[in-house]
């Protein structure tokens, strides 16, 4: 129960501030507000349906490490595919565009805070190492 918690609760934290941070983005866009209204309330549905879906992925144990290794990189590849189809709209990318340089290159900083963990022997280097070195390298 506490690792389903440990799971659940930085997953709540990620979804929210992804979610936060595109609709900061969508109300610094231009264009009617009826198109950033509409663009807001769909973002939060697609966040909310996301986070229920890998919540229940991971109930059913789809993530497991003995699961088929097709398993692992499945929400990635959806994850992207579905960014690269939201660059079609323009709403989407003039919303991308209105996002400050200093949150984007901050949140790679993050990639710093695990590396931290694993030298702490709080993470393991699975995880944290490529996480933290690509974060970084993203983030300079």
């Amino acid at each position: 129960m506490i690792l389903v918690l440990f799971q659940t609760i930085p997953q709540t934290i990620s979804t929210t501030l992804q979610w936060l941070g595109f609709f900061a983005a969508i109300r610094a866009s231009t264009g009617p507000s009826t198109r950033r209204s509409a663009w807001t309330v769909g973002s939060a549905v697609i966040s909310a349906a996301w986070f229920i879906g890998i919540v229940l992925l991971a109930s059913i144990e789809f993530f497991n490490n003995d699961a088929l290794l097709l398993r692992i990189p499945f929400t990635p590849v959806i994850k992207f595919a579905f960014g690269y189809l939201l660059l079609l709209s323009g709403t989407f990318r003039a919303s991308l565009a209105a996002i400050p340089q200093r949150w984007l290159i901050g949140v790679q900083t993050i990639g710093g805070l695990l590396l931290i963990q694993y030298f702490r022997r709080e993470l393991l280097g699975l995880f944290a190492i490529p996480a933290g070195v690509g974060d970084l390298l993203a983030g300079s």
